[in-house]
């Protein structure tokens, strides 16, 4: 798979079938892909599983991807996943603005 698509460190991937097995091999097939985000939605038991089966890798797999806003409705968990995918790309933490000091736009 990763050789028929054009990835590179502007990327990001998030994998999410319904299927563990299905998502598993995409993810291992990514994890070595130098890519600027690869997530996994699901539980936290099915990150556990997905972080066990995956060997260390030049990729950080974010699983569960997201960032902990409350999320409930899909568009919610959306939202805290492009958010996530965000501050990873410009290398921030994705915390709240009045807990932090310094420029707010890079």
């Amino acid at each position: 798979m990763p050789e028929r698509l054009p990835f590179d460190r502007q990327t990001a991937v998030v994998v999410m079938t319904h299927h563990y097995e299905r998502d598993l091999a995409y993810v291992q097939a990514l994890a070595q892909v130098p890519l600027a985000y690869l997530g996994v939605i699901g539980s936290r038991e099915r990150a556990a599983r997905i972080h066990r089966a995956v060997s260390a890798s030049a990729t950080a797999i974010h699983a569960p991807a997201g960032l902990d806003i409350g999320s409930e409705t899909a568009q919610e968990i959306a939202l805290s996943v492009a958010a996530e995918i965000m501050a990873a790309m410009r290398a921030r933490s994705g915390v709240r603005l009045s807990r932090t000091d310094g420029p707010i736009h890079s």
